[in-house]
């Protein structure tokens, strides 16, 4: 059992207690005084079954409640040893962070109305991320097929920006509003 005394204006005096490793009850006090068996208390209960974490509170999380009666407020939740409330989160396969780990590369690309055009022509190595910048006063869509026909795709409006979170191994190709002629696009690559 922990017992700290915490500065604030409501909360003066917080108590945990964690029977079991998917079990913990936080009691919290006005009063720096309290004792355990003053109906002072707001009493918290908080255990994990399976993946899920429940929290719930006795009597509406009113501060009448006794630290010496915690469980007694609740149905009695299953300990479970294998299942520890602050455990760590398991992750198979590759995991990779995203962001400025490497290097980074800011281009400008030259798009036009007739065409689909790669942004950029040669991706920066490694990249995990791409925004793509308009600032032209005309409309752009970008696509992952350079054979599309038309001018269909995820739009980017006059002066707007778009943020993904790519590999070097995709592509994205964009083209211009029809009648709109050249537009230069500003194209940053995190890798």
């Amino acid at each position: 059992m922990e017992e700290r005394l915490v500065r604030g204006e409501q909360i003066r005096l917080i108590k945990y207690d964690t029977p079991e490793v998917n079990i913990r009850y936080t009691g919290r006090s006005k009063s720096m005084r309290a004792l355990d068996s003053d109906k002072l208390w707001q009493i918290q209960l908080e255990y994990k079954v399976g993946d899920v974490v429940v929290s719930t509170y006795a009597l509406m999380g009113e501060f009448s409640c006794t630290w010496n009666d915690r469980a007694s407020y609740f149905p009695a939740p299953t300990p479970d040893a294998g299942n520890p409330l602050n455990g760590t989160l398991s992750v198979s396969g590759t995991f990779t962070t995203s962001g400025l780990k490497i290097a980074g590369l800011i281009t400008t690309v030259t798009i036009n109305d007739a065409t689909w055009t790669a942004l950029p022509g040669t991706p920066l190595a490694n990249r995990n991320a791409i925004s793509v910048q308009n600032e032209s006063a005309f409309q752009v869509r970008y696509n992952y097929n350079p054979l599309t026909v038309g001018y269909k795709g995820v739009r980017i409006n006059a002066d707007g920006e778009r943020f993904l979170d790519v590999t070097e191994s995709i592509i994205l190709y964009a083209k211009a509003s029809p009648g709109s002629g050249s537009v230069d696009l500003i194209i940053e690559e995190l890798s």
